[in-house]
């Protein structure tokens, strides 16, 4: 625990960087909009473990009852962690595309406002619009926003080496349930993790690389004090 416990730590000065970009920039995002949080949310297992210390810190771990009300055969499950398919698409290999599941209300979301906001992953802090999302049925973001998410998706599942990627009420789940327990829900939820792999290549456009290398310089920073 003690290693997820250090990870963790880097985990929030990588947040920390994202977090200080994205104050300038100009959305729509604001409290009690909630469009976008559904159960359609990938992540590391490191960011599972950073929320259930959030929720454990809080007395709120019986919010972790609501994962149940959307069973591992109703989510929404990625074919390839964000480094594998950067490996697939440089070496122009094909990139398998995610079965399609039901869209759901997160259950995190209260009153249309999120129990875990300040541990929220990288995926929902990096979903952001420049438009309200209610007046166009859908976010409106830059292609450079776009590539600055994928830029902290790939060095944090990279800081989680080896350790697991997907849905993150699977992530949760796994996280929460005892190894020994061999329902057929736990057999669901651990076929659909995936394993973090290291990054192979990094995702940026020519266009964006005089913004991006400093952004990237900053969190490989963060990555010289975990060595």
């Amino acid at each position: 625990m003690s290693e997820f416990y250090d990870k963790r730590k880097f985990l929030m000065k990588i947040f920390d960087i994202h977090d200080a970009l994205t104050q300038n920039w100009n959305i729509a995002c604001k409290k009690f909009c909630s469009d976008c949080c559904t159960d359609h949310v990938l992540m590391t297992g490191l960011e599972g473990s950073l929320i259930l210390e959030y929720l454990k810190s809080h007395n709120q771990l019986k919010l972790l009852n609501r994962i149940l009300t959307i069973p591992s055969n109703k989510r929404f499950h990625p074919k390839t962690t964000i480094n594998q398919e950067a490996y697939l698409a440089t070496n122009d290999k094909p990139v398998p595309e995610p079965e399609d599941a039901p869209i759901h209300i997160c259950p995190f979301l209260i009153e249309n406002q999120c129990e875990i906001y300040p541990v929220r992953p990288m995926i929902c802090r990096s979903m952001v619009s420049s438009t309200i999302c209610k007046q166009t049925g859908q976010a409106a973001m830059s292609s450079f926003q776009m590539s600055v998410a994928t830029l902290f998706f790939q060095y944090i599942e990279m800081l989680d080496i080896g350790g697991c990627y997907g849905n993150y009420l699977s992530v949760l789940e796994m996280l929460t349930t005892s190894p020994e327990t061999q329902s057929l829900q736990l057999v669901l939820t651990k076929s659909s993790l995936l394993k973090n792999q290291r990054i192979y290549q990094v995702m940026m456009p020519p266009e964006y690389q005089k913004k991006l290398i400093p952004i990237m310089e900053a969190i490989q920073n963060i990555f010289s004090e975990h060595s």
